[in-house]
Parts: structure tokens; sequence; C-alpha cells
């Protein structure tokens, strides 16, 4: 097995995560206003790019009622069909569909 290893010290490392973190703070409460500022109740959409589904999630519990996930990796939400995921490449291929 091969393990990266970083040239940051211990201190830069959880400065970089707490960043992250922050920032990703940031973006969920901005998605989760833009959700309910637009009422997605009943409403089908998509999300571009979602590594981990948490747009979708805020979406549902927010009243959307599907969505299509367009993801290089598989995503997937335990217990959750309203969700389905569909690769770039698939996606690009049947646009017109």
């Amino acid at each position: 097995m091969i393990h990266e290893t970083s040239h940051l010290t211990e201190v830069e490392e959880v400065s970089a995560l707490n960043f992250l973190f922050k920032s990703l703070k940031f973006l969920a409460v901005s998605v989760l206003h833009s959700i309910k500022y637009m009422n997605v109740t009943g409403m089908n959409g998509i999300v571009i790019g979602s590594v981990m589904p948490w747009v979708e999630v805020i979406a549902l519990q927010n009243g959307a009622n599907s969505l299509l996930t367009v993801e290089y990796q598989t995503t997937t939400i335990l217990g959750e069909s309203r969700v389905k995921w569909i690769h770039p490449f698939e996606y690009a291929k049947n646009w017109k569909e």
C-alpha cells in the first residue's frame, strides 16, 4: 500500500481542515437559503457534481420530488429512491431524451 506523505506540519493540517470545514459550512448555509427561497417543494431537479450528496439531502428535506445526480462516482443515499445517479458521459450521450 502506498501512503502519501504530507509536507504540512500537524498545525498546518489542522488549520487547513478548519478552513475547509468553515468553507463547507458557508456553502451548505448558502444552498439551504437558496433552496428555501426558490421553494423546491414538488419540483424535480438535477445536481451536477456531487461526491457527497449533501445538496440532494437538503433539497429532499425541503420538499423536492426527485433529483438526478450527474457524477463520475456512483452516488447513493441509503434508503432513498428519489435520487437517481448517472455518469456524465452517459448523460451527455442521452441529453436529448
